[in-house]
């Protein structure tokens, strides 16, 4: 399987703000290359840290996935008897908003109760063309209105064709646990999807 770091469309990013125009010129020619590598060494510390533990909140997430996948009970596509079985999962899978399960026809079923269609899901396309797995952008939540991202996982029968797909969704506040803010050094760390969008940010106010 290829690093979570190719499956992924999320990049983690940091940006360090000067005090003013002025005073970073001052500082650019005057304190030099001492003061920048302090500067560098101090913020790239922070974005590989905090690179790294999203990358291990991802991996964790996908492992569970590929285990829920897995359950007797989902490869029946019964979709009241896997709602039930999912709803004593998500109890205990505390990272996940909602948990749901797809035919391949779109037509979901989640643990909120509600019943939907994502079949326009670009996620849905992915697993319905041979994918085990997909993480989408951000995206607004047909189940509740909110900003979430999501992990989709084939289903695949005993004879490892493709019945339908196992999704859970990700409140975007679930990565604010993973972003700083220093504001003596002026630096504010952010995530951005693939289209450039800013969904989570250690200044709460920004996203």
């Amino acid at each position: 399987m290829k690093s979570i770091k190719t499956k992924i469309t999320l990049v983690f990013s940091i940006v360090i703000i000067s005090a003013g125009l002025f005073v970073g010129f001052f500082l650019y020619f005057y304190l030099g290359s001492s003061l920048k590598a302090i500067i560098s060494d101090s913020a790239f510390t922070t974005l590989e840290q905090q690179s790294k533990q999203i990358e291990n909140f991802l991996d964790g997430l996908i492992h569970e996935m590929k285990l829920i996948s897995n359950q007797k009970i989902l490869k029946s596509m019964n979709f009241k008897d896997s709602i039930e079985g999912l709803k004593k999962d998500l109890n205990i899978l505390d990272d996940f908003s909602m948990l749901f399960i797809a035919n391949k026809n779109g037509d979901a079923y989640t643990t909120s109760d509600v019943e939907t269609n994502i079949s326009n899901r670009e996620y849905f396309k992915k697993i319905m063309v041979g994918e085990d797995l997909a993480i989408s952008d951000v995206l607004i939540s047909k189940a509740d209105g909110s900003s979430i991202i999501v992990l989709a996982h084939s289903i695949r029968d005993d004879n490892n064709n493709i019945i339908g797909l196992i999704g859970a969704t990700i409140s975007i506040s679930k990565f604010l646990e993973f972003l700083t803010t220093n504001d003596e050094k002026s630096i504010y760390s952010f995530i951005i999807d693939s289209n450039g969008v800013i969904i989570s940010h250690s200044i709460k106010d920004f996203v």
